[in-house]
């Protein structure tokens, strides 16, 4: 029988919520590169912080795949929290129409698709969730910390990769962060290739590599 667990749900859906929210704002605001990569850190590292002991903190669908391979969640949970990611990714799209006053602004929350050649677009966003993926399994799954400074660096590494890779394809790392803004305005699915598929190769190839290189090695490392 399964166990709906509405706690992990709520909380994942409030966190990509607060990711999209504040990165449309601070999109829409001009606060530039580094001012976008910042608030998309910071909003990961605190929802991380408030929520990582109850949901995992996972906040994007490819993460939760990731750890569904890793045998870190149950198949009905995981598609619980897929739903309510997305939601929340919705949600927050369409809370940011309302702050800044009209549909209209609602496509600057889209990642900005610079690269004109699709495969080399989805390949941009499947090594930045690698990068976060690898960052993720060996700071709160390998460790097993959660809810502590694993937030931090996990923030940091979204921060480094939309500071390299706005100009490209946005950093969006996170399919639920390209549906949500894409559902709200309705501008269609034409880079749903790019930013859905892209970030679950990415973090599915660090979930495997990790399953196949270091998960059987020591944990203390080795000596010079």
């Amino acid at each position: 029988m399964y166990t709906i667990n509405w706690r992990a749900y709520i909380a994942e859906m409030i966190g990509v919520f607060t990711l999209c929210f504040a990165s449309i704002l601070a999109i829409s605001n001009n606060v530039g590169v580094v001012g976008v990569a910042l608030v998309s850190g910071l909003a990961i590292a605190v929802m991380i912080a408030a929520f990582g002991g109850v949901s995992g903190g996972y906040f994007n669908p490819a993460v939760t795949l990731t750890m569904l391979m890793l045998k870190k969640i149950s198949v009905f949970n995981a598609l619980g929290c897929i739903v309510f990611q997305i939601l929340g990714g919705y949600l927050g799209a369409k809370a940011a129409v309302m702050a800044l006053g009209g549909a209209s602004f609602i496509k600057f929350g889209s990642p900005p698709l610079v690269l004109e050649n699709s495969t080399s677009a989805l390949m941009v966003e499947a090594i930045f969730t690698f990068i976060l993926m690898a960052v993720i399994i060996g700071a709160a799954v390998d460790k097993k910390d959660v809810g502590g400074v694993a937030g931090l660096f996990i923030g940091l590494a979204v921060a480094m990769n939309v500071m390299a890779g706005y100009a490209l394809t946005g950093a969006a790392m996170n399919p639920a962060r390209f549906l949500g803004p894409v559902f709200a305005s309705g501008e269609g699915l034409t880079h749903a290739g790019t930013y859905v598929l892209g970030p679950l190769f990415g973090a599915i190839a660090a979930g495997f590599l990790y399953v196949v290189v270091f998960k059987s090695r020591e944990r203390e490392p080795e000596k010079a």
